[in-house]
């Protein structure tokens, strides 16, 4: 591989937060903590309402039929106890709002914080995921773009709000997944 290549993968994985650059010392390897992952549910709740905003405007009736059927395919497999299947659907059902939005510089910054995903189960359950997940795609649907980002909005937040319960309880050890 050649140099340049290396340097921008570094320098891409700095820009995520999975490496940092010390001076005269090197790259090393960024502590993974749940203050990390919580500051990146922050980010996510702004940017992920973004982008369900912005699906109003582009989305298209099969775009919306292919986003039900993901939330119904994330409920099932969260039923079924197939939690791995399940995660990697529901990073699918987030890439896929973020795709549709066609707004390729929050595409950009989502797949900083998208690099690393984690698998979040929480108290919360499969029939609430998909209760917020139609909501989200109910009100793109409906080309409601206040509507749209509140939902989507609440749904990180749902779930940031969970492992922070989780936290407090002493009951919450974060499961990390690269994509």
């Amino acid at each position: 591989v050649a140099q340049s290549v290396v340097r921008e993968s570094l320098l891409e994985l700095q820009f995520s937060g999975l490496v940092q650059m010390v001076d005269n010392l090197g790259i090393f390897v960024s502590e993974l903590d749940t203050n990390t992952l919580l500051q990146a549910y922050q980010v996510r709740e702004m940017l992920e309402g973004m982008a369900a905003r912005i699906c109003c405007d582009t989305a298209s009736r099969s775009d919306i039929k292919a986003l039900t059927d993901l939330a119904d395919r994330i409920h099932q497999t969260g039923v079924a106890g197939q939690d791995v299947e399940r995660g990697k659907l529901d990073r699918e059902f987030h890439h896929k709002t973020i795709a549709l939005s066609q707004n390729k510089i929050l595409e950009r910054l989502t797949g900083a914080y998208h690099v690393l995903g984690t698998t979040v189960l929480v108290s919360r359950t499969h029939d609430i995921i998909r209760s917020e997940h139609m909501a989200i795609v109910e009100a793109i649907a409906a080309n409601d773009p206040d509507q749209a980002e509140n939902r989507a909005r609440a749904h990180v937040a749902g779930a940031r709000r969970a492992i922070l319960k989780q936290i407090a309880e002493g009951d919450y050890e974060p499961k990390w997944v690269i994509d």
